[in-house]
């Protein structure tokens, strides 16, 4: 009997041991975070080898081409020295200056500078990668950048052929303030870049003025002006070159990144560039050929010509089945392209040439094309279209460009002037103005003793110019004798409202 109750007694704490056990299965872990949470679970910080200060590098709003210079602190929390290898960055707008292998001490820090140099409007982010001896380790910077006010660019994935010529790039430059803008040095230090001085603008050693030093050139307010020009030595090796453009100026040093991508054989145009050049009326009609140069092995055969973008002024003819064959004497026609002047909108635009070339450089490529339409005028400015004749005397007379291209003065003529008027224009003739600026002076000398004519008279003279773009002639009125005022006494009646 005893031995039956220890039996039962043992079933009885198996069986609440088997439930203890059901009940810890469907232990509700939720809960069991909530009665502990007043005691968490703590683990010590540890802390890497390298920080940064500050933790991210920010630079303010940057205009394209002019560089900004910050510093960043590399802090060593070992108690070892630490190696940095190398920084690398993955945006070529930032770039670590003049940094070289170095070891961090124990416990100490160094600075590194950092270059930030805008190629595009627009917010940029990048990560700077340290090589080091504790591992590879990563460091965020970013930027915003905005238009030159320079109107300065930058020469990004350009493209030319081994042996082919390539099209000279103007460098111009445009002065936003109020006061001269001096050009103290340009240079470079790249030799895949050929550059041609613009010879206008005299040398270095030419021009002194004053307590300015030594300058190359002047650009007066408002004033855009080309300073230089470049085209690619494409006689170097195969590859991907890349340098920059440094102008110097009284101001801002602008530094101008340049992009080539140098690649062997393939097709090459004949010309630098597609210009339709100027137009000068609606529905006027330009055509030029489009032909190319092979500097390959095999003869590639052009599959198509299509526009980028739809462009209703422009057509294009091709030739049946236009092969290009390698070292031939002449350039091959593939195509001639049309241009209507329909409408007055600006000309700019690319086409995409396919090929049958295996070469994927080859395979489809862009050409650009462009052209002008002239609209405009030459002005005189309000204060000169009418003279009153005083006396004898010497004026200066202010002609402006409000063409939307530079403008050359290639001879002037003055017709149906008074007796006494006589005229200076040897200082406009040959001149060139920019856009919207003045051109040289002429003088218009009066001598009034020769105008025996005392009653008042009117008389208009002609000034007839002609330039690269148009023939226009301008009235200039002269107006002699002398106004008189004679006041007639009356009776003048006033009524007051009260």
């Amino acid at each position: 009997m005893r031995s039956s109750w220890i039996t039962l007694r043992s079933i009885t704490w198996l069986l609440i041991f088997l439930k203890c056990l059901a009940d810890l299965s469907v232990f509700d872990s939720a809960s069991y975070t909530d009665y502990y949470e007043d005691s968490p679970v703590t683990t010590p910080e540890i802390l890497p080898d390298l920080t940064f200060e500050p933790s991210a590098l920010a630079f303010e709003e940057s205009p394209l081409c002019i560089a900004k210079l910050k510093d960043v602190t590399i802090i060593n929390h070992a108690n070892s020295g630490v190696e940095v290898y190398s920084i690398y960055s993955l945006d070529a707008q930032f770039y670590p200056l003049f940094f070289h292998p170095v070891t961090i001490p124990p416990k100490t820090n160094i600075s590194v500078t950092i270059l930030y140099l805008p190629q595009v409007v627009n917010f940029a982010e990048t990560i700077l990668q340290l090589n080091t001896s504790s591992g590879e380790v990563e460091y965020e910077v970013r930027g915003v950048g905005i238009a030159s006010p320079y109107h300065s660019t930058p020469f990004l994935q350009l493209k030319a052929y081994i042996g082919a010529p390539t099209q000279e790039r103007a460098v111009h430059v445009f002065n936003p303030y109020h006061h001269p803008l001096y050009i103290f040095e340009i240079f470079t230090l790249e030799n895949f870049l050929i550059f041609k001085e613009n010879t206008a603008l005299g040398t270095l050693t030419d021009n002194k003025r004053g307590d300015i030093p030594s300058y190359y050139s002047v650009i007066e307010p408002g004033e855009t002006k080309d300073l230089i020009s470049f085209s690619f030595n494409t006689k170097m090796p195969a590859g991907f070159y890349r340098g920059f453009l440094h102008i110097q100026t009284n101001i801002d040093t602008l530094i101008l990144p340049i992009e080539i991508d140098l690649v062997p054989g393939g097709l090459s145009l004949s010309r630098p560039d597609i210009s339709f050049g100027i137009f000068t009326r609606r529905n006027e009609r330009k055509t030029v050929d489009l032909s190319f140069w092979n500097h390959g092995l095999s003869d590639v055969m052009i599959t198509n010509i299509i526009p980028l973008q739809t462009e209703t002024r422009l057509g294009i003819e091709m030739e049946t089945f236009p092969i290009v064959r390698p070292n031939e004497m002449e350039p091959i026609r593939v195509a001639s392209l049309t241009f209507v002047s329909k409408n007055m909108d600006r000309i700019q635009g690319k086409l995409l040439i396919t090929t049958n070339d295996s070469h994927n450089a080859y395979a489809a490529f862009e050409v650009a094309y462009t052209g002008i339409i002239l609209q405009g005028r030459i002005s005189m400015a309000s204060n000169n279209a009418t003279i009153f004749l005083l006396s004898t005397r010497t004026l200066s007379l202010h002609l402006y460009n409000r063409f939307n291209v530079p403008i050359i003065i290639r001879d002037i003529k003055v017709s149906t002037c008074p007796a006494f008027v006589r005229w200076d224009t040897s200082a406009i003739k040959g001149s060139i103005s920019a856009p919207n600026q003045a051109f040289p002076p002429f003088l218009l000398l009066m001598n009034k003793s020769d105008n025996v004519e005392s009653e008042i008279r009117s008389k208009t003279c002609w000034i007839e110019l002609t330039t690269n773009a148009s023939f226009q002639r301008l009235p200039l009125h002269f107006v002699s004798g002398k106004l008189s005022l004679e006041a007639i006494e009356a009776n003048v009646s006033v009524l007051l409202l009260c």
